[in-house]
């Protein structure tokens, strides 16, 4: 390093060393929610110019075409896979859409909007300037209906993206652009409600047919499934393991596979299973259906697809305390763990769901009755569009 340093100074001299040290203080006094606009900004640049970019917008834009003459769209980006399911589960006339890093693909994206007539749009989750494309649209045809549907908690300040995401649509309804902002986070309502913003509670659902995948193989050993979108510290991975190592003879398939969690699991002396990459939701759940227990025992989650679709191919999934499916029904004490990071009562509970299988499942058919009606009914007050009730 002392090296480089010299090296600079003598190709640039003193006060240009001077003035490069100066920034780099000046950068990490920023707060990391700037640092994480500093990035954006430089992704970018590397990002608008590939391949791959722009025919994320032709797709986009397809889209958006196919659906002329329909009642709404509603944008999510493909690349987070539970939102997606999530979206595709309670909605019709999706539109693909990621991040938006130039002004003329803003600008497209508008314009195809209003010349194919689309009167309410609406926004699963919230990617890079898509701030932008609710705010032309609302400045061009203020009768437009836009609302968001966040999937988020405001527990995962650290995830720097979609924090920033989260303040973005908060200040965009502030500001009247946004008509109304859901979200799959219950406990959050109360406090939309306290800033009088209108706001609408969206559950979870699913909808296919679990059938198709439930398997009537018998496992050698108590096989139980570990299945993230990402690895990030929410996932809780290591706890499961650590559980997993309680159970005699259990052997874990995680897909993707985590390197530090196979890491562990070898130390330990626990055989996993999996795949290193995410693979499509057809797959993940013919996974599922092959295991005895599912894990979802997260830290912090919203409205989990992952338990959902576990049950619906007729597998217990245990999941956290963080969110509100099956509480205050007899649901609870199966599924639901009281301390995420208590590895002898995961143990406990795996060994529970494994005894009294058949009763979770039933239980399971009997809770979904009410969450189907209910789910539809607040997908229809979403998607009605009159935001003066």
């Amino acid at each position: 390093m002392k090296t480089v340093k010299e090296k600079f100074k003598k190709i640039f001299g003193e006060s240009a060393f001077v003035s490069i040290v100066k920034i780099k203080r000046k950068l990490f006094k920023l707060t990391y929610l700037e640092r994480e606009k500093i990035r954006m900004f430089c992704k970018a640049l590397q990002e608008s110019r590939t391949e791959k970019y722009r025919s994320s917008i032709k797709k986009t834009i397809k889209e958006i075409r196919n659906n002329k003459g329909n009642d709404y769209v509603i944008f999510h980006n493909p690349m987070f896979l539970g939102v997606t399911s999530a979206t595709k589960e309670l909605f019709d006339y999706l539109v693909p859409a990621g991040d938006i890093y130039r002004k003329k693909d803003i600008n497209l994206i508008v314009n195809t909007i209003l010349e194919n007539d689309i009167k309410k749009v609406y926004f699963s989750a919230f990617c890079y300037n898509w701030k932008k494309i609710v705010i032309k649209l609302k400045k061009a045809n203020p009768d437009i209906i836009c609302k968001t549907y966040w999937h988020g908690s405001h527990s995962q300040i650290l995830d720097t993206f979609g924090w920033n995401r989260n303040m973005e649509i908060i200040d965009l309804h502030r500001k009247g652009y946004i008509d109304e902002m859901a979200t799959c986070k219950e406990s959050i309502i109360k406090f939309y409600d306290a800033n009088n913003f209108k706001s609408i509670f969206l559950s979870n659902n699913v909808n296919f047919d679990g059938s198709d995948y439930i398997s009537k193989e018998k496992n050698k050993n108590i096989k139980l499934g570990v299945y993230s979108a990402n690895t990030d510290w929410r996932k809780n991975m290591m706890c499961q393991i650590g559980a997993a190592k309680l159970i005699k003879n259990a052997v874990v398939d995680m897909v993707p596979l985590n390197p530090e969690a196979k890491k562990l699991a070898d130390l330990i002396g626990i055989k996993m299973e999996g795949l290193k990459k995410p693979v499509p939701r057809e797959e993940i759940l013919a996974r599922m259906a092959k295991n005895d227990i599912n894990l979802y025992g997260t830290f912090s989650e919203c409205a989990p697809m992952v338990p959902l679709e576990s049950l619906e191919v007729g597998v217990p999934c245990i999941s956290g305390n963080n969110h509100h499916f099956f509480q205050n029904t007899p649901l609870e004490k199966y599924l639901i763990l009281n301390n995420e990071t208590d590895i002898e009562e995961l143990k406990e509970k795996i060994e529970l769901c494994i005894k009294e299988k058949e009763t979770i499942l039933k239980l399971y058919q009997e809770w979904k009755i009410q969450n189907d009606k209910f789910t539809k009914d607040q997908v229809k007050k979403f998607i009605g569009g009159d935001t003066n009730e």
